[in-house]
């Protein structure tokens, strides 16, 4: 088969010695084209679709940029990344976040009371602002919610809107309901009450303070006489008595370690600190049966109880019905 093209114009099909001669047409345009017809009688072979090239790996980046997507925008990803980071966190997702602050032993979490928002080394921070106090206590404990419902009862006593004869007469009323009401209690899920934690805050004579009571021994002593009086049936044994002084505010700390036995009925242990401040007593106390003291709670105790301290506040005697 003979081919023959013409720039110039169209050129008539020749027949020569049984062949077929095509011509060739040149169209000049904004894009050079050939076209090309057969003469009849010749069939062109049909052409192959253009295929298709297969999607990339996305999470490959180098075939994801080269197939012609685009990678995040830097900015979004920064901010993506950061929120993630952030959800899990403060969500404390998986443990994250309690893992990360407990390497140095939870003390920046304390400094900071990160722990009493995410469980710390097994242990949560209650942080009464109000009050004036914080302890730890272990994470897995709940707070007693009929002393929120009291404590809230109180508040609204105390800003009631009624007339003042009607709101003196309601205190009179309600003057010693909850004079020695804990201020904070955490006990372990479906236990009886026996195992707990709690803190209380009462008003004290002016002037008082630890000192005054004398040493450790001595004020330990006249606890044990007022907590198992004479014909009380119970018997207090001290176990330990000692002073420990804050490194940051200098306060003193009373921390004694006795048990109350009523002999066929109950023995508890229990581990206390006494503090004072603005003409207030704060008794902390940790009290548990004696056997599942010694076999569980012994340890977590005495860290709870190192870690109790009065703290800065607008605590005062106004709130309190009568002084010890």
């Amino acid at each position: 088969m003979l081919l023959q093209a013409s720039l110039l114009g169209p050129v008539s099909d020749v027949q020569r010695s049984g062949s077929i001669r095509r011509h060739f047409t040149y169209r000049p345009a904004q894009r050079t084209s050939i076209v090309v017809r057969a003469s009849e009688g010749e069939e062109i072979p049909p052409q192959a679709s253009p295929k298709t090239p297969p999607r990339p790996d996305v999470t490959d980046p180098v075939q994801f940029v080269e197939w012609g997507g685009t990678l995040p925008n830097p900015r979004r990803a920064l901010i993506g990344g950061l929120t993630a980071a952030s959800i899990a966190l403060g969500g404390n997702l998986f443990g994250v976040t309690s893992f990360l602050l407990g390497l140095d032993g939870g003390k920046t979490a304390g400094s900071l009371r990160l722990d009493a928002l995410v469980p710390v080394d097994g242990f949560k921070r209650c942080f009464d602002s109000q009050n004036g106090f914080e302890f730890i206590y272990p994470s897995n404990w709940l707070a007693d919610q009929r002393l929120y419902r009291r404590y809230a009862e109180r508040i609204e006593r105390e800003r009631s809107l009624d007339p003042p004869s009607l709101r003196n007469a309601r205190r009179r009323v309600n003057k010693y309901d909850d004079k020695y009401e804990p201020s904070a209690a955490f006990g372990p899920p479906g236990s009886t009450g026996e195992d707990n934690i709690s803190v209380v805050v009462a008003p004290i004579r002016d002037g008082f303070t630890l000192l005054k009571m004398g040493t450790p021994m001595e004020a330990a002593g006249r606890f044990m006489e007022s907590i198992a009086p004479e014909n009380s049936g119970k018997v207090a044994t001290l176990l330990s008595a000692n002073a420990r002084k804050d490194p940051v505010d200098g306060e003193m700390y009373y921390v004694m370690e006795f048990i109350i036995e009523l002999p066929g009925k109950f023995k508890r242990h229990n581990v206390a600190v006494y503090g004072s401040r603005n003409g207030l007593l704060y008794t902390f106390n940790a009290q548990a049966s004696e056997t599942r003291y010694v076999k569980e709670l012994e340890g977590a105790y005495k860290k709870a109880a190192a870690s109790f301290r009065m703290t800065s506040s607008g605590a005062s005697t106004a709130g309190f019905p009568d002084r010890l």
